[in-house]
């Protein structure tokens, strides 16, 4: 990381390196894809916690190993950029025309022509992906607005009762935050909002159709995403699935980790009901409703019909979901991809690498077209040969230049045979004389071919060891097929008893579903005869009862007929008396009620005081004061506290009635 924050980058480099990083996310991809297709094969009876941290770990390593690679492309393609605008230094040799890096495109593999083709079209590759998320985050941050706006419109309060509920229940679950409960009249199922105020939205009317317990056992399942902070980390999710939108494999990862979280929460909220049946009957009270109603920011109750039901089924029988046969082929398939992908492109590597090192050697052993040397007095223009068949020994013509002359020298097995000064050649005698400048010359070109005979060892070591390197990976691709090859084999199997696994628990369910379905028409069986044991025993004590009271009647007949008269009167003189004493207490009641109307009106600023009262009338369709009819939440509020009935009317026009 030092060196990534050391190097200068340019638009082109960050580019090369955004490009590069994406096309490697989908390998990387590939491999989240099997660790966490792992987790959940292997994890069927452990708690959904420990495989929601798992996967969600698993996420957290791909993001870690994607950033790692961005910073290693960066540095790679500013390494790049460097070594292709450097140019040769003052005092070092000009070899003349370039040489080609890479093979021309007719000579490239299919990986080759893919790299090429990648890095010719990044600019257009990352336009778009950014053109993609840029329309993606508008979205997200759409639906935030939308959600911001869903708990501030058709809400309505869910009662004292309620509110003193969940704030028991979130002390229960440790929550520190002030949870606030809403009715909305736009959500369909509930659903928490927002991580530093969490809001916890209920469908109008659902907390009265509902058993207590029922919601109860909601109420606890959105507590349960709150107290897990789970709407943040759903946000963030949200943002790696949309960096990722075109990896498949991380966008299966992150519902698998959706998935988890809801299973996290239907077992906190099973814990503490300690009711499996009314956890449930909440849960398929939901059946089919549709999860997008409340968007994919929020931790909604409900949800799509079949994960609905694997939630339903988890609970009874205490099993995590496996992965399917699709899933299963759909790892298998990208499995095998990605290791061809990697060991094709990790071959092609290897092959340009070796062309450029034999490149570079080839270039370094080319004699120069001009030499310029360190060297205060010298320079010289040409660098002979060695001699063939003797070793270290030159061979050749030297041109230099010392001082502002020319010296050319003529060298045979090492000595000097000729020497011209400015084009005058100089007896063979008085060679002996320019010895001073000579020597310099020949011991500089005599270490010029020592080191370009040292370069030329090495590229040659290099282009071995860059052969070793070639075999040595053909080997592994053998290997890895080798070990595809039985990593098939053992999927197959693992394939074929997870289908016999499933085809058992088929039949055992089949067998359940069977047994029930007896014990049903046993239980509706017995039922029918309890029945009909029941009517006769009632049919039986009638007639006791008939007998029973014909007897009665015969024995009270003589008495009844002389106590008639004298019944009769105190009857009817208890009758008067409770009927005078019913219509005072009613007159009574009456007049405190429409005391108490008066008064609501007046509180409502509907009348300014009690002498404006003319006449009003108050039903279950509409509220009528002084011939006008009422705001609908006005006649709400008094038909909840006044009317009694369905058919029930308080007029006033002169008389309550």
């Amino acid at each position: 990381m030092p060196l990534l924050f050391s190097i200068q980058v340019h638009r082109e480099e960050i580019i090369q390196a955004i490009n590069w990083t994406l096309i490697h996310s989908l390998w990387q991809g590939m491999l989240l894809a099997l660790v966490a297709g792992s987790i959940v094969f292997f994890t069927k009876k452990v708690s959904p916690s420990l495989r929601y941290n798992l996967l969600a770990g698993s996420l957290l390593l791909f993001i870690i190993v994607v950033a790692a690679t961005f910073s290693m492309q960066l540095i790679k393609a500013n390494l790049v950029a460097n070594t292709v605008q450097a140019t040769p230094a003052a005092n070092t040799i000009a070899i003349g025309p370039a040489m080609p890096l890479l093979p021309v495109e007719p000579g490239l593999s299919l990986p080759g022509k893919i790299v090429v083709f990648l890095n010719e079209h990044a600019n257009w590759i990352v336009l778009i992906w950014i053109l993609m998320i840029g329309l993606q985050f508008t979205r997200l941050a759409a639906g935030l607005y939308g959600v911001y706006q869903l708990k501030r419109r058709h809400i309505f309060s869910p009662g004292e009762y309620w509110n003193n509920r969940i704030n028991e229940l979130g002390r229960h679950l440790q929550i520190n935050k002030s949870v606030k409960l809403l009715q909305s009249g736009i959500a369909r199922i509930p659903a928490v909002i927002g991580y530093f105020k969490p809001v916890i939205l209920f469908p109008a009317g659902l907390l009265a159709s509902l058993p207590a317990n029922e919601v109860e056992a909601i109420l606890i399942h959105e507590l349960a995403h709150i107290r897990r902070k789970d709407f943040l980390v759903n946000l963030l999710q949200n943002m790696i699935e949309i960096i990722f939108f075109f990896n498949p494999a991380v966008l299966w990862v992150s519902s698998l980790i959706k998935s988890e979280r809801e299973n996290c929460c239907d077992d906190i909220a099973v814990c503490q009901t300690d009711s499996k049946r009314n956890y449930i009957n909440a849960l398929l009270a939901f059946q089919g409703s549709d999860l997008h109603v409340t968007g994919p920011l929020m931790n909604a109750f409900g949800g799509e019909k079949d994960h609905l039901m694997n939630r339903v089924k988890r609970i009874i029988y205490n099993s995590n979901k496996t992965l399917n046969n699709m899933e299963k082929k759909f790892l298998a398939a990208g499995m095998i991809i990605t290791t061809i992908f990697i060991f094709a492109f990790t071959s092609n590597n290897l092959q340009q690498k070796a062309i450029v090192k034999d490149t570079a050697s080839y270039t370094e052993v080319v004699p120069a077209a001009e030499v310029r040397l360190p060297v205060p007095l010298a320079t010289r223009d040409t660098v002979p040969g060695k001699d063939s068949k003797h070793s270290g020994v030159l061979n050749g013509t030297i041109n230099s230049t010392v001082n502002g002359q020319k010296y050319k020298l003529v060298i045979e097995h090492g000595r000097i045979a000729e020497l011209y000064v400015n084009g005058k050649k100089i007896p063979a005698e008085k060679i002996a004389g320019y010895k001073s400048i000579t020597d310099p010359i020949l011991l500089q070109s005599k270490l010029d071919m020592e080191h370009a005979e040292k370069d030329s060892e090495q590229a040659r070591k290099e282009m071995a060891e860059s052969k070793a390197d070639m075999e040595e990976s053909e080997k592994d691709v053998t290997r890895a097929k080798l070990e595809m090859e039985k990593a098939k084999e053992e999927m197959e199997q693992d394939m074929e008893q997870a289908k016999k696994e499933m085809e058992q628990n088929q039949l055992e369910m089949a067998q359940s579903k069977k047994e029930m379905e007896q014990a049903k028409l046993e239980m509706e069986h017995a039922k029918m005869e309890m029945a009909q044991d029941m009517e006769q025993a009632k049919r039986e004590m009638e007639k006791a009862k008939l007998e029973m009271g014909e007897a009665k009647k015969k024995m009270a007949l003589e008495m009844e007929e002389a106590k008639i008269e004298m019944e009769h009167s105190k009857k009817d003189f208890a009758r008067s008396k409770n009927e005078v004493e019913q219509s005072r207490k009613e007159m009574e009641r009456s007049s405190k009620i429409q005391a108490g109307f008066i008064e609501d009106l007046i509180k409502e600023h509907i009348l300014k005081g009690k002498e404006e009262l003319s006449t009003y009338k108050l039903s279950n369709e509409e509220l009528i004061v002084n011939g006008v009819k009422q705001a609908g939440a006005i006649h709400k509020k008094f038909k909840d506290k006044y009317v009694k009935g369905d058919n029930w009317t308080m007029e006033y026009n002169g008389a309550v009635q």
